[in-house]
């Protein structure tokens, strides 16, 4: 049997962004990937460790007000980390993802939630995306049966800009709410297995800056 095609959930972002760098990226025609930017990278590794600090002593100080929920345990922060997915043998096709990590509402179920750090105020025009990847993650849950509820949260750490430097640099959280719906996000899947498996890149997408860039570049 032919080896399931497995898509990350940034894959799938991809894929909405602009169906045909997704086919180019798939079929390694793609531009070069970028460097993740070391800071992000940083942060991400010590909010993690923020979590995991407080974990088995009640809810992380900077977010306690904010949030009447608990930390999910340990070993299952672990293994959201390292990933979860979702096999469809019809498909033959794998969705996987891997959660910063989950709160646990009063009723056991899972909360879904990401960490964003910015040195400015969240920009609307980013939240349908950053509300997909919730819904991916949510998705990806309840497929390996765990109860969900029914919103997600984007915890942003915003540089307070008011600080001393010399004092250390700190944060302000601002957590924002979203109502999840899971229900798309199998029909999005299939529809970009489907696009991977074409034998021809779809058309340039009108709105996709790459698209255009090669467009222009032809014209020179």
């Amino acid at each position: 049997m032919e080896k399931p095609l497995r898509l990350s959930r940034s894959k799938l972002d991809e894929f909405l962004l602009c169906p045909r760098c997704f086919w180019l990226n798939i079929h390694g025609k793609g531009p070069p990937a970028g460097f993740p930017m070391g800071i992000y990278i940083v942060m991400d590794s010590l909010q993690k460790k923020y979590y995991d600090k407080h974990r088995n002593k009640g809810f992380p100080p900077m977010l306690k007000d904010k949030f009447p929920f608990k930390l999910a345990e340990e070993k299952l922060a672990k293994s959201f980390r390292r990933g979860i997915e979702f096999r469809d043998d019809e498909l033959n096709a794998v969705l996987f993802g891997k959660m910063d990590d989950c709160f646990v509402d009063e009723k056991g179920r899972l909360v879904v939630i990401d960490n964003k750090t910015s040195s400015s105020e969240p920009k609307d025009e980013f939240e349908d995306g950053y509300k997909f990847q919730l819904e991916t993650y949510a998705f990806l849950l309840k497929k390996n049966g765990f109860k969900v509820n029914e919103n997600g949260y984007l915890i942003y750490y915003i540089i307070d800009k008011e600080n001393d430097f010399e004092n250390g640099i700190r944060f302000n959280v601002k957590p924002k709410k979203f109502r999840l719906d899971t229900e798309h996000i199998h029909k999005v899947f299939k529809e970009a297995v489907l696009t991977a498996r074409r034998s021809n890149p779809p058309k340039p997408h009108e709105e996709c800056e790459m698209c255009m860039w090669i467009r222009e570049m032809r014209k020179l």
